[in-house]
This record gives structure tokens, C-alpha cells and sequence, in this order.
């Protein structure tokens, strides 16, 4: 799993050599749609995908192809961050250890991206795609506003806390949630084994091509 603003660097850094053919759009759309089962409105199983390789993705449309490239990303990094043993430097919590690295990883990957105004406005309109869920318009224009809101600026305690209790956290939570990825901030193999994850993803990518 990955949280949106790495979802968005990462297929950002992938977008112009895997996907060029697609409209990006729709792409980044699709991409960022999948995690909308944090408003439990739709099932995980869903919008996520298993055994996804690039190639299968090629014949799909904008927005398909970006959803499930997602999946593709959540499934490398799970990868990585075990093979990594990110988790084991982390301290024990109430909380899913990997949630608060993955905040953490959306907050020093936020810079990767010059121009997040682009990201921002394909969030305006609804993918016509979107509406085949089932999920009510209502439902699909509050995630849309939830992202918008949390791409606007670099991840800090006050952005990070509106988006986790956006998501149904409540805000004890968010304040212990911010703790716990201050703290882990502070671990400079943390901050290694996350620059590694952006340095490196396009050669793990190709392992998927």
C-alpha cells in the first residue's frame, strides 16, 4: 500500500515512458480512485488487483490502466519496505506500523513534484469511469475534494491531520498518528530506505514490464 502523494510521484516518475498513450487526466485520476474505500463506499477487492504487470495495461483505457497501475505501486512497495525491514526500526504502536511510514513517505516525496496545481485540478471533474462503481456522485466529489485539499501543500502536522481524520480517524488519533511520524522522521535509516524506494523505482518497475 501507498498513501496518494506517493501514488501520484510515483506514476508521475513512470507516466511519459510506460504511459504517454494515455490521457493523463484520466490517468492520474484513475490512479488516486481506488483508495476512495477509505469513505467505505466500496470494497478493497474492487478497485485493487493482483498479479498486475504493464503489459496488461496497455490495452486498457486512461482511466483502468491508472487504476491499476495503483495496485502495481501498492505491491512494490509492501516489497520494498519488508525487504527493507523499514518496519522493525519503527516503534510499536495501536496503529498499523505501516500507516505512519507511509505518511511519512508522502511528506519527503511531496518535492518531487514542482507543480502539484496540475495534480490538483484534474481533481475537478469526475472520469465518467468513476460513476460505474456505484458509488454515489456525492461520495466521488468528497474524495476528489479530500485529495485536492491534501495535495495543496507539503504534508505537515495540521495537513496530515485533516487528511487522516477526512478518512475516519478521529483526531486523538491524528494527533498520535503526527507523533509517531515525527518520530520516525528523526530516523535517518528511515529517511535512507525512503530515498532509496524513489531512487530506485524505475529499475524495480521493470521487473513488472
Amino acid at each position: 500500500m501507498a498513501a496518494p502523494i506517493t501514488h501520484t510521484v510515483l506514476t508521475n516518475k513512470a507516466f511519459n515512458k510506460y504511459f504517454k498513450d494515455k490521457k493523463k487526466n484520466k490517468f492520474f485520476i484513475g490512479t488516486n480512485f481506488p483508495d476512495i474505500r477509505y469513505l467505505k463506499v466500496i470494497k478493497r477487492e474492487e478497485t485493487h488487483f493482483l498479479n498486475i504487470k504493464i503489459n496488461n495495461l496497455i490495452n486498457e483505457n486512461s482511466f483502468m490502466a491508472g487504476l491499476k497501475f495503483h495496485s502495481l505501486i501498492d505491491k512494490i512497495n509492501v516489497k520494498f519496505m519488508n525487504l527493507e525491514k523499514t518496519y522493525s526500526l519503527c516503534p510499536n504502536s495501536k496503529y498499523p506500523t505501516y500507516l505512519f511510514v507511509y505518511l511519512l513517505v508522502d511528506e519527503l516525496f511531496y518535492d518531487k513534484i514542482n507543480k502539484w496545481s496540475e495534480f490538483i485540478n484534474f481533481m475537478d471533474k469526475i472520469a465518467s469511469e468513476e460513476l460505474l462503481f456505484n458509488i454515489p456522485k456525492k461520495d466521488i466529489q468528497k474524495w476528489h475534494k479530500i485529495l485536492q485539499d491534501y495535495f495543496y501543500q507539503k504534508p505537515d502536522n495540521h495537513s496530515r491531520a485533516k487528511f487522516v481524520t477526512s478518512v475516519g480517524f478521529s483526531r486523538d488519533d491524528a494527533n498520535n498518528i503526527n507523533y509517531l511520524v515525527n518520530e520516525i522522521k528523526l530516523n535517518k535509516k528511515i529517511n535512507q530506505i525512503i530515498k532509496k524506494l524513489y531512487n530506485n523505482f524505475e529499475n524495480i518497475l521493470e521487473e513488472y514490464d
